[in-house]
């Protein structure tokens, strides 16, 4: 099956009766079906591919922002609760790029977005939510949940750097998690501030390799 000279898929048809051939008119017939069935598989893809585009990170294929913001929309419905909020700034990234060029940057982000996807469960939703910001939406986590996540997601960050033969990945982060009393626009809020509080105690080692 072809569309576009492009193959989509194989039709394939076979007989199990005695005596029974086909002929040149099944054959027209199904080249017919085919054609029909391969548009069909085609525009359903592009679909697919549509959707995705529309929801997912171009560089990391992580989620993006507008899917976030739908998310958190989802949850203060509160049926997943508690829900904790991981706030993840890249450190260094201007200078990456400063220093061996945007490919290298991108690469940056790339290899933090698979460290997370490695971090963190199938049903935690991870976001590329800014040039070097990133979020993890954790349901269902309460306090002591969202620790263990955190510690885990530092040895997988170690284990990564342990092999990197360039530059390194370095995080900044915060997470809260709610409470009866606190929604999940205070947690972002809060763990945003915590992230942005870390980030700003670090000091910067101007011959650092990355």
């Amino acid at each position: 099956m072809v569309v576009k000279e492009k193959t989509v898929g194989v039709l394939a048809v076979q007989t199990y009766s005695t005596g029974v051939r086909y002929t040149e008119e099944h054959r027209d017939l199904l080249m017919i079906v085919s054609a029909q069935i391969a548009l069909s598989i085609d525009r359903k893809r592009a679909e697919e591919d549509l959707i995705f585009a529309s929801t997912h990170d171009k560089l990391t294929s992580l989620y993006n922002r507008a899917y976030f913001e739908e998310e958190i929309a989802r949850l203060n419905a509160g049926r997943r609760n508690p829900v904790s909020v991981i706030m993840i700034d890249v450190d260094g990234l201007k200078k990456v790029n400063d220093t061996y060029g945007h490919g290298a940057g991108d690469e940056l982000l790339k290899r933090t977005g698979k460290i997370l996807q490695t971090a963190f469960r199938t049903d935690d939703m991870i976001a590329r939510i800014g040039g070097d910001e990133f979020a993890i939406v954790l349901p269902e986590t309460n306090e002591e949940a969202v620790n263990r996540r955190v510690d885990y997601l530092l040895e997988c960050l170690e284990e990564t750097n342990k092999i990197s033969s360039d530059f390194k990945v370095g995080l900044s982060m915060g997470f809260s998690t709610t409470a009866p009393d606190v929604f999940l626009a205070s947690v972002i809020r809060d763990a945003d501030q915590k992230m942005y509080a870390e980030k700003n105690k670090k000091k910067y080692n101007p011959d650092e390799k990355f």
